[in-house]
């Protein structure tokens, strides 16, 4: 693009030249023709200081940042993942249950699926977990799974269970635990003040009204 602008100045300044200078040579007499020169080369002079005098204006403008600034337009807009169609959602009334022997982990809490592990979240956005629960003593899966927050609250996230967990059913010689494992479970966070909160894998019951804690409970921090 630089060339062209290039080439096409070159010709617009012969053209101008070559127009003033005919219209110099039409209106002066014959010893005074020199006069049509100079007035078309003092026309072409003005002309290139009129046209390259903005561009030294934006080369000072736009000089290298100071180090250590940041231009605006590099910090990253803040990405809130809202809960899609399989979302997860809490459940009222449910009481905690007694008994059973269960077992699983929270292997990774996420920002966005396709993010890192992180403990720091923005408030009011979803947090997604990865992980695996299994019903120790049959040996299988359980019926739902959810997250317990701040020892009160409890979501179901059962959607998202059901995934191929090899290594879990490898690890307790049970090929039945198989599809114990949860991907991108769904905790929203909406309701929340920012600062620490606890998350803590659940197993629901049958009929959704009860479940039991597993594992150990998760600390977090909304920003």
């Amino acid at each position: 693009m630089q060339t062209l602008d290039f080439f096409f100045t070159v010709i617009w300044i012969i053209v101008i030249f070559a127009v003033i200078r005919f219209l110099g040579v039409r209106f002066f007499n014959s010893p005074e023709k020199y006069r049509a020169d100079v007035a078309a080369l003092a026309v072409v002079v003005a002309f290139l200081m009129g046209l390259f005098w903005p561009f030294s204006n934006r080369a000072a403008s736009e000089q290298a940042p100071v180090a250590g600034s940041v231009p605006a337009t590099a910090m990253p807009a803040a990405i809130c993942h809202t809960p899609g169609p399989n979302r997860s959602k809490f459940i009222r009334g449910i009481r905690r249950a007694q008994g059973g022997h269960y077992s699983g982990a929270i292997d990774a809490l996420l920002p966005d699926p396709n993010s890192s592990a992180s403990t720091q979240f923005q408030t009011g956005c979803n947090i997604y977990a990865n992980g695996w629960i299994a019903d120790m003593d049959a040996k299988t899966p359980v019926p739902g799974i959810g997250f317990l927050i701040d020892s009160t609250k409890v979501v179901n996230s059962s959607v998202s269970y059901g995934h191929g967990r090899p290594d879990v059913a490898k690890a307790y010689n049970a090929p039945g635990l198989v599809l114990c494992g949860y991907e991108h479970a769904e905790i929203p966070t909406v309701g929340l003040r920012a600062g620490p909160h606890t998350i803590q894998p659940v197993v629901l019951s049958k009929d959704g009204r009860s479940y039991h804690a597993v594992a150990q409970p998760i600390t977090i921090t909304l920003q």
